[in-house]
């Protein structure tokens, strides 16, 4: 019951970037990421749907991607919309 923890000193649980560069750096990073994956998964797609399959096969695997973005996007929109009123958003620990 005596026993007494050490604290860390808040900057050390401070997550975001220290400097511009490396706040550019992450953000390039982020967004070269998310257009790498959105060309590879269009090519990919793409392809299927040239392919020899029929077109039961190809509206079956376009309709659930569709579908799960769908669900996705909805669920990026909830976020953005409830950051914007998050009283605890200026909350650090």
């Amino acid at each position: 019951m005596s026993t007494e923890f050490s604290r860390p000193d808040d900057d050390q649980w401070d997550e975001r970037p220290r400097t511009t560069a490396s706040l550019l750096a992450r953000g390039s990073g982020w967004f070269l990421s998310l257009v790498w994956l959105i060309t590879i998964i269009g090519y990919g797609l793409w392809q299927f749907w040239q392919s020899s399959a029929n077109l039961f096969e190809r509206l079956l695997v376009f309709g659930g991607l569709s579908a799960l973005a769908l669900l996705f996007f909805s669920v990026v929109l909830d976020r953005i919309a409830s950051a914007r009123t998050d009283p605890y958003r200026e909350v650090e620990r």
